[in-house]
């Protein structure tokens, strides 16, 4: 596990099982609260160095980030569904984001729903729709 700067291994472990057919997919090191702490304290100096830097610094950050994690997305999927038995279509929709939105907007993808449904409120399209009330007008003049 990454605790800060620095990669740390334990000697207890905990079995990840691919819960379809019980087979191992890996093994993570199992943490104490002395590593909760470690993580915290780390979380902590981290805050101190990121705020001082400049916002674009931060951005760029962010974005270079971003696109790791996107040219290993198929590493990730297949990872995540073999350890949560969720096929790779089931995976390949929809998205997270932890306080912040997408560095793209597609303004027919939807955000946000309620629970499982699906139904999406937020992107523009959705956003219009989830607030507005059709009505008709008549007027003869």
């Amino acid at each position: 596990m990454l605790i800060g700067e620095n990669w740390v291994d334990k000697e207890k472990k905990i079995e990840v099982l691919n819960p379809y057919n019980n087979d191992l997919v890996d093994t993570v090191p199992s943490g104490d609260n002395d590593d909760v702490e470690a993580a915290f304290k780390a979380a902590e100096e981290g805050y101190k160095v990121s705020r001082n830097l400049p916002v674009h610094q931060r951005i760029s950050i962010l974005y270079k980030t971003a696109e790791i994690i996107r040219s290993r997305q198929e590493d990730f999927a297949k990872t995540i569904a073999t350890e949560g038995s969720k096929t790779i279509k089931e995976l390949e929709v929809g998205g997270v984001m932890i306080n912040d939105s997408t560095d793209y907007r597609i303004d027919m993808m939807p955000f946000g729903g309620v629970k499982w449904s699906g139904l999406g409120r937020e992107g523009i399209k959705f956003a219009l729709l989830e607030m507005t009330e059709p009505k008709v007008v008549c007027f003869n003049l």
